[in-house]
């Protein structure tokens, strides 16, 4: 769902893994949740989490298989939020929402992948 201010990605796992074990984490595929909101994102992977963009240091996306995983690391913990996203559509929204809420950290990858996939480049 996609409104001016809010983003609802639809995922099918949400999980938090530490920075430097990504693979060492908790995964949850029963109600995941991750929410694009005008000042932050909310998310949720057994309890429901806010952090602000400016906690934000890294976005991320990782393809295999099929399966996009947006990735989110915070400045302020160790861990990391990933989301296992349904669909190229909802991604290319998450990420143009988060481009125009201006979060520059957006990897080169990503605006690579948008042109790439002839989806509407980021403005």
């Amino acid at each position: 769902m996609k409104n001016e201010n809010r983003v609802e990605v639809q995922v099918r796992t949400s999980g938090e893994a530490l920075k430097f074990l990504p693979f060492f984490g908790s995964y949850n595929n029963f109600n995941p949740q991750l929410s694009l909101l005008e000042d932050g994102i909310e998310y949720k992977v057994f309890f429901r989490k806010y952090k602000k963009y400016s906690e934000i240091e890294l976005v991320d996306i990782h393809r295999l298989l099929g399966i996009n995983n947006l990735q989110f690391k915070f400045k302020d913990s160790v861990f990391t939020f990933f989301a296992k996203v349904y669909d190229e559509n909802d991604l290319k929204n998450a990420l143009i929402f988060l481009k125009k809420r201006t979060v520059h950290y957006l990897l080169q990858q990503m605006i690579f992948w948008i042109k790439n996939k002839k989806l509407q480049p980021l403005k």
